[in-house]
Order: structure tokens, then sequence, then C-alpha cells
């Protein structure tokens, strides 16, 4: 690269961090950083928070008032522009289902992804239940923070063309909008929906003020810099594969020297050609990382400690069984040993995939890569305090567990 490019670049990124500064200290003195929603709740809770506050305001006879005034905006915003919104029935957590939407002869399922994990045939086990109901005009809203489509696992043999991948960050923001301007007259609604946007503002990393990206816009605005902009954004993705990977080597140095045994499994085992593939390919390319071999359970299998990938960094104990398969680590025999895993923890959670799983502490989103605990990674130091963190923990947890499974 020549030396004119090198200080044109150079220049650039100094007049973007300066735009950063200037925006970053406007926040600090920004009243909407007071949310009640996060004082009273987990930002992130699915079931108790996200789930509870949509289905409430979807509700025809929610507490609102208002009929089926947000559920009408909410059905063209997703463009569902033939659903009859008569004799609506709603439900949350009905057979499962986040949340329910039906008029007897067509249904909406709504399943609702902060930060949890696809299921093996979800999707498409809640269409069959449905269908069995006489309903067949079904539409699946898989939402998610940033519109991700679900995995084919998920989906199982259901037509991909039902189900429409929606997110908080464009389509709920779009929608809570809407529904705020219908409240003009409504105070105490409409400044409980401007909280809850705000928060949804903040998940997404929307929060920052739109002048901000104004000005770094503008800035690009000339053939030059635009250019300039193209070979950053390359760069950035090849910066976010090598965070990744180096992350992902730090831990497994770091579990080895606390005397943990590796697995060399090569379908689930990280590698510089599976993270190249999570940031370059839309589908397949999650569900990998590191297995620690913790207890061998004869003719049921082994049981592994998994660091593991999807939008972020989770971690547990599961079991595979002898033929290199994931066993059905939700069956009655091994209900034992996932209670002993929810001793360890209460926030682990069981899954026919798990005995028993939570994303790490600091979220670590490789996917989004717009968290501070993402971009501390790429400094020496925080990456080995973060990794020395989660192996101590595994350390600690695996020795618990390997001590009381003995006497099972």
């Amino acid at each position: 690269m020549k030396k004119k490019y090198k200080n044109k670049v150079q220049n650039i990124l100094d007049k973007i961090s300066l735009i950063n500064f200037k925006y970053q200290e406007v926040l600090k003195l920004d009243t909407n950083n007071f949310n009640i929603f996060s004082l009273l709740k987990k930002e992130s809770d699915e079931v108790y928070l996200h789930s509870m506050f949509i289905f409430e305001l979807l509700n025809p006879e929610g507490s609102h008032q208002q009929g089926n005034k947000f559920l009408k905006i909410f059905v063209e915003k997703l463009g569902f522009n033939d659903f009859y919104l008569s004799n609506i029935f709603i439900e949350k957590e009905y057979k499962n289902i986040d949340i329910y939407i039906t008029n007897g002869k067509q249904s909406i399922i709504i399943e609702n992804k902060i930060h949890a994990k696809d299921q093996n045939k979800q999707l498409e086990r809640y269409v069959k239940l449905i269908k069995k109901e006489g309903i067949q005009d079904i539409k699946v809203v898989y939402l998610t923070l940033y519109g991700y489509e679900p995995s084919l696992e998920s989906v199982g043999d259901i037509d991909t063309n039902l189900v429409l991948p929606a997110s908080y960050k464009s389509d709920i923001d779009k929608w809570l909008e809407l529904c705020i301007k219908e409240c003009t007259l409504l105070p105490t609604i409409r400044e409980t929906i401007v909280q809850y946007r705000s928060l949804i503002q903040k998940l997404t990393g929307k929060n920052q003020a739109r002048g901000y990206i104004m000005e770094i816009s503008n800035l690009l605005m000339n053939k030059e810099n635009i250019q300039i902009a193209s070979d950053l954004n390359e760069a950035f993705i090849e910066a976010k594969i090598i965070t990744q990977l180096n992350f992902w080597s730090a831990l497994e140095e770091e579990l080895k020297n606390k005397g943990m045994s590796i697995s060399s499994l090569d379908d689930y085992k990280y590698s510089e050609e599976k993270v190249r593939d999570y940031y370059l390919k839309s589908r397949n390319n999650k569900y990998f990382g590191i297995l620690v071999k913790v207890e061998n359970l004869g003719k049921d299998g082994r049981v592994f400690y998994n660091f593991e990938v999807d939008e972020a960094i989770y971690h547990g104990f599961s079991i595979m069984a002898n033929d290199g398969d994931w066993a059905t680590n939700n069956e009655p025999k091994f209900d034992s040993l996932s209670d002993l895993v929810t001793e360890l923890d209460s926030g682990f959670e069981r899954s026919k995939y798990w005995l028993g799983s939570k994303y790490v502490k600091p979220n670590l989103n490789f996917k989004n890569f717009n968290q501070n605990s993402i971009y501390a990674l790429t400094e020496e130091s925080e990456l080995r305090k973060t990794v020395s963190l989660l192996a101590n923990e595994a350390f600690e947890q695996i020795k618990v567990f390997t001590l009381k499974a003995k006497k099972v």
C-alpha cells in the first residue's frame, strides 16, 4: 500500500474517531439511559420481558384497551395483509409456542429468539401441531435481534416459504414507532412503548444518535473515500475472523494448561475454515467450538463440557453417544446428571442436546460484533483475562460434576 493511500486511510479513521468521541459524550448526557424495563427485568429476557410485552400489545383484550389497533399495525408491517382480524385468539406459551395468534382459519406462530438456541425441528413441530387443529394457512415469524434465518435443523421438513425472518432492529422498532404515533393522546401507553422501544434500540445498537451515522456517511461521500470504505469493510471482515480464531486458540491453550483433555473431533472443533464460513456463509455456518472430555458413561456415551458458538458463545455439559451423534440429553435416564448440572449453576438450561447450557458472561456475540466485550478481545491482555475466567469456571464445574457423578 502506497504511503499516500495509507495516510488517507488514517485520516479517515482519525475523523471517525473524533465523531465517535463526540457522540459518546452526548450519550452520557442522554436521559433515555434511564429505562424502567432495564431496572425491573433482565434486558434480554425473552419470556418474562419481550414476549410478555409484545403479547400484551398484540392482544386485543390487553390492558391497553385499544382493541386490535396494535395487532393490525403488526400484521400490516410484516406484510400479512390477508390476515383477518376477527375472532382473534392470542396466547403466549401456547403448546410451547412463544406467541400464538389465530382467527380460527389462519394462524401466526411467533418464535422469539433473543439469545436462545434453535432446537431440532422446533418450527416443524409447531406447524404440525397447529395443522392437527385443522388450520392450514400458517405463517411463522422467526424473530431475532437482527433478522437471522432459522437453522435448517429448526425448520425441519416444512416449506421455508412459511417462515419469515423478522428483526427487533428493524421490524419491531418500526412497529413500535407506528404504535407510538397511534397513542399521541394516551400518555401512559405512549411513554411505556417509548421506554420499551428505547430498550430495543439499546439491544440492537440503534441507540447511537442518528446524526452519528449521518456524519460518518457524509465523510465517505466522495469517490476516493468510498473506495477506502470498501477496502476497510473487507479488512473488517478479516479482522473479525482473526479475532474469533484468536479467541478459540487462546481458550484451547488455557484449558489445556489446566490439564483438561480436548476432543479432536473434526466435525465439531473450530478451524479457520469454520470461522471464515461463519462470516461469509448465510446457512450451516454455526455450532462449532471446543469439546472438553469429562466423564465416560460406558454404553450411554461420554459427557463433554462444550464451548460453542451460534450468534454468541455459550457453554455447558452434554452427552455424546458412542456412535458420534449427540445423545438425547433430555431422556429420563439422564435426569440425575442434569440435576447435577443445575446444582452447579441454576442458569444452565436443559434441552434435547444439552444436560445444561447457558451463554457466557460477559456476553460474546461474534456475529453482531458490536459489544465492548468483543472489541476488548483484540487486546492481548483482555483476551487472556477473558479466556482465563472461562477456563477457570469450566475447570471448577467439571471438578465438582466429576466428583458428584461418581455417586450417581
